[in-house]
């Protein structure tokens, strides 16, 4: 189900969007660089680390714009890593319709936000980071210090 979710917030966000980010980006004159796979940002083996659990690769899913990612865990929860595009009026209206369960994070990529314990929003120039942690609660502080730690080393990999 929170793949279904991930995957309904990540389709809002490309429908508000007016003008999709290119699948690659300039890097200088007649060069330019693919848009990371959520499958690739974050390995196996740094989420296992974080979640003190272990976990298998990535399963890439189909999703309208972007990537995205699940990883199963020994446990049976699953993380969920999902890029696509976005600006800072499209980032800003998911979160305005998210209301007061968006819980705005400072320093993490440009802007970002939980939303509960489980799952938070990151916007990074025109692309938008979302990693989530299914399980069948809401999640603890510790959850949400994991989804944090996932987001912070995911973030900078990818401008």
């Amino acid at each position: 189900m929170s793949a279904a979710i991930t995957a309904c917030v990540l389709a809002a966000m490309m429908l508000v969007h007016t003008a999709a980010a290119p699948a690659t980006r300039q890097r200088g004159p007649g060069t330019t660089t693919p848009v990371r796979g959520a499958c690739s940002l974050i390995t196996s083996q740094e989420i296992a680390g974080i979640m003190g659990t272990g976990i298998r690769d990535g399963e890439p899913q189909a999703v309208p714009e972007g990537t995205e990612c699940r990883f199963r865990l020994s446990n049976g929860d699953w993380v969920h890593v999902a890029l696509g595009p976005t600006d800072a009026k499209t980032f800003a209206q998911v979160r305005k319709l998210l209301g007061t369960q968006a819980e705005i994070q400072a320093g993490v990529g440009d802007e970002a936000f939980f939303w509960g314990n489980v799952r938070i929003h990151v916007r990074v120039g025109t692309q938008s980071l979302i990693i989530g942690f299914a399980r069948n609660d809401q999640g603890n502080a510790t959850t949400k210090g994991n989804v944090l730690a996932l987001a912070k080393l995911g973030a900078p990999r990818v401008r």
